[in-house]
């Protein structure tokens, strides 16, 4: 007759949790509250530590702009080598900003994030279903209420890090907040980069553009459009002709000027209409096509007030394409950008003249410092390759 095993069963990490994670003590909170600010994305973590010395842990990664909590973990019963193995790696993380913060304030982001993401008709990610049980409950009146602003704007951003999830959320989107009531974007650094979407995407999707860190607005009607920017006032002329989508926000489109021209982005920019100028904060609201709303009309985009380089874009075409546009092309341009800070364009052209001329010598006494930035970095005026500006704004933006 066998012997009975009286050993008891440990339980799963899963129902160990959902049984007892709330029962262990909080130990330690941590939340990267950098990120989640100025990115919109980051990681909050809650240490809950046993009577014997043991820790179980809950990770989530909130995206405080629309979609909740992305992503969830949890480890139970971890002895010490294995907790401090895992911390390191946590606290040693250069792209992290972890910092210890009370458990309400962890609580608050947490909840408050997916309180967010459901108003878009998004849910959290599936292991958050049990990695829950290590916060406290969210009817829980202990916990103190802490309002902190969710959303970009005053609105939903959808960041995504895959065309194909781009396609699989945005309907969700619009269904729950209705087309034009959010913002969405792309991450090139593909936080989420593991996704299946990606090994999904066909060669095809490879060879398109996939724009970087350009944010787009959700509109109903997308327009290709073609336009052409040219230098005020500067010879040898210098200009550039660019595709874009109508739904393109403006502080995006000025990001798209900088590098398709070749500046720097080192001073202060607006952009003006006839009527007015465009308010800095009106730039994360207003898209491209709010402005050039059909062919032969004009905006103007001034960078560096000191200098002073004036760039008059012109919508040249205009043709319907569908809501998921996103192709940034570079279809031609002349001449090279001048360097900062080189004066404007009626000195630049001065310069340029006498570069020409070949009469060195005047040219730095003319100019004094100035005329160095032209001759030290072998400067040519005339130079233009289509295909290096394209590269430049792929690397920019991703591909």
């Amino acid at each position: 007759m066998s012997k009975k095993n009286n050993q008891p069963q440990q339980l799963s990490p899963e129902r160990f949790i959902r049984e007892r994670g709330r029962s262990i003590p909080v130990e330690v909170c941590y939340l990267d509250l950098d990120s989640i600010k100025e990115c919109g994305e980051g990681h909050a973590v809650i240490v809950r530590q046993h009577k014997g010395g043991k820790r179980t842990i809950g990770a989530f990664l909130i995206d405080a702009w629309c979609r909740g909590v992305r992503d969830a973990f949890y480890a139970d019963r971890l002895e010490e080598d294995e907790y401090r193995d895992f911390m390191d790696r946590l606290l040693g993380n250069p792209a992290m900003h972890m910092e210890e913060v009370s458990y309400e304030v962890l609580h608050n982001w947490v909840f408050g994030a997916l309180e967010y993401a459901a108003e878009a008709g998004i849910g959290p990610h599936e292991d958050f279903a049990v990695a829950k049980y290590l916060l406290e409950d969210d009817e829980d009146e202990r916990i103190p209420i802490i309002e902190y602003e969710f959303g970009l704007n005053g609105k939903h951003h959808l960041v995504c890090s895959s065309f194909q999830e781009l396609e699989r959320l945005k309907p969700v989107l619009d269904e729950n907040l209705g087309k034009g009531n959010y913002t969405w974007g792309t991450n090139p650094f593909g936080v989420g980069a593991d996704d299946d979407d990606w090994d999904d995407a066909s060669e095809e999707d490879d060879d398109e553009d996939w724009d970087g860190v350009i944010d787009f607005r959700a509109d109903e009607e997308v327009f290709r459009l073609t336009l052409r920017i040219d230098l005020a006032n500067v010879k040898p002329p210098v200009w550039r002709k660019v595709e874009v989508p109508s739904n393109m926000l403006l502080d995006s489109f000025h990001e798209l000027l900088q590098t398709v021209m070749g500046w720097e982005n080192e001073h202060l920019h607006a952009f003006r209409t006839k009527e007015r100028s465009i308010e800095e904060d009106e730039e994360l609201e207003l898209a491209i096509g709010d402005l050039l709303e059909k062919e032969g009309s004009t905006l103007t985009y001034e960078y560096d007030f000191g200098d002073g380089w004036v760039h008059k874009i012109t919508l040249q075409k205009m043709e319907a394409t569908d809501s998921f546009y996103r192709a940034i092309r570079v279809l031609g341009g002349k001449g090279a950008c001048p360097p900062e800070d080189i004066g404007g364009p009626w000195i630049y052209s001065q310069m340029v003249e006498l570069w020409r001329s070949g009469d060195r010598k005047r040219l730095g006494s003319e100019f004094g410092e100035r005329a160095d930035r032209l001759l030290d970095e072998d400067f040519d005026p005339a130079y233009f390759d289509k295909e290096e500006a394209q590269w430049a704004v792929e690397d920019e933006f991703g591909e």
